[in-house]
């Protein structure tokens, strides 16, 4: 593949690039607002107001607006009018993954995602043979009861425990599915962010922007910007639902894809995200809400995947009493690997080649340069 682009970045490391590139930038939490580029700045202006420390590169997948970095995008946005349920949903994209006839890892980290995920796998894989279930002490401490139920209802389910030392050097064949994008396309919404604006998520968004001494112009980009979306967006529950799905949706798959590196390079194609497909991100496109039952109450945010998930093992505590927290094993465990195993890196590449130096975490012009010199210099936009 001729000059592949990027699909994840570390920024840490890749900033530095900037300023050995020329480039002005003023730092927003962990992004770079490069000068000239205004367009993208205001989307990290966005998540700014989203996120006190944000982090991970907006990337716009309707291609509309470009910033310094030059990212694949990998599943371009496109409106999905048509109209389905969830239970179709999970069916279909089950199907479609099982059906490449691969061993399938189902990454379980006892969150809500990865929970409805598996209890879809196991209602529709013809061939239980063809899955293992990957967990850790942690996925038993979010819920051990869904682990017991599917350990007395299916007991020919293959099991990894990758704690301890196993996942260093444990190879996957086939493919790993986490749950990725369960939260961006149901927009992402932490506890702490809730807290701070629920009384807002069904007024205006433009209110809370005024609120957070937005400009003018950020508003009237906003709203342009609010327009690519194809549908309304009124208040700022939608808007948050937009600017995750349109935007954050693809940093923290390819992110974590290292989970599965040698170091030098990683099998996209075997790394996948359950939720990242047309087929959910078009279900929830029919309304966004349906991500709460009661906008008042957080413990019912997602509790439409609780129900699924009820509908399967008949747990009426978790149903009605678990709430949202934020599950980041498959990070936790790739920033492992990754640091014992002298596997950082500095960017990702869409033909799955890691761009990485010598003494990382030290990370040196000299090296970089003498590694790569000019010859990475396509991926910048200035």
């Amino acid at each position: 593949m001729n000059n592949p682009l990027l699909v994840a970045t570390n920024s840490q490391f890749f900033k530095k690039l900037l300023s050995w590139k020329g480039a002005s930038y003023d730092s927003v939490g962990a992004l770079s607002q490069v000068h000239g580029f205004d367009r993208y700045n205001k989307l990290i202006d966005i998540n700014a107001l989203f996120s006190t420390s944000p982090h991970g590169d907006p990337i716009d997948r309707t291609g509309n607006i470009q910033g310094a970095y030059k990212y694949k995008i990998i599943r371009p946005w496109t409106p999905f009018n048509v109209a389905t349920t969830l239970d179709q949903v999970m069916h279909d994209r089950v199907k479609e993954i099982v059906a490449k006839q691969q061993p399938v890892h189902l990454f379980w980290s006892g969150g809500m995602d990865s929970t409805a995920m598996v209890s879809a796998f196991l209602q529709h894989t013809d061939n239980l043979d063809q899955l293992q279930l990957i967990y850790t002490p942690f996925s038993l401490y979010e819920n051990k009861d869904f682990f017991d139920f599917i350990t007395a209802r299916y007991p020919q389910l293959e099991k990894l425990d990758v704690s301890g030392e196993i996942y260093l050097t444990h190879r996957f064949p086939g493919i790993v599915v986490t749950g990725h994008g369960g939260d961006e396309f149901t927009a992402s919404l932490d506890s702490s962010f809730f807290d701070q604006a629920k009384d807002n998520l069904l007024k205006p968004w433009q209110d809370y922007w005024l609120q957070q001494g937005a400009s003018e112009s950020l508003i009237e980009f906003s709203s342009e910007f609010f327009q690519l979306s194809q549908r309304p967006i009124n208040t700022l529950f939608e808007a948050r639902w937009w600017f995750y799905c349109c935007c954050k949706s693809q940093y923290y798959a390819p992110n974590d894809s290292a989970f599965i590196s040698d170091g030098d390079h990683v099998n996209l194609d075997k790394f996948l995200a359950f939720y990242d497909c047309k087929e959910f991100e078009g279900f929830m496109q029919q309304d966004p809400m349906i991500s709460f039952d009661d906008p008042n109450d957080y413990n019912t945010y997602k509790k439409f995947l609780r129900r699924y998930i009820h509908a399967f093992d008949n747990n009426v505590d978790y149903l009605e009493n678990y709430s949202k927290i934020n599950s980041i094993q498959v990070s936790f465990y790739r920033i492992k690997k990754l640091n014992l195993l002298d596997q950082r890196w500095v960017a990702i590449l869409e033909d799955g080649t890691m761009i990485r130096t010598k003494n990382l975490p030290l990370f040196s012009f000299s090296e970089f340069n003498d590694k790569y010199g000019s010859s990475l210099d396509y991926l910048l936009n200035f």
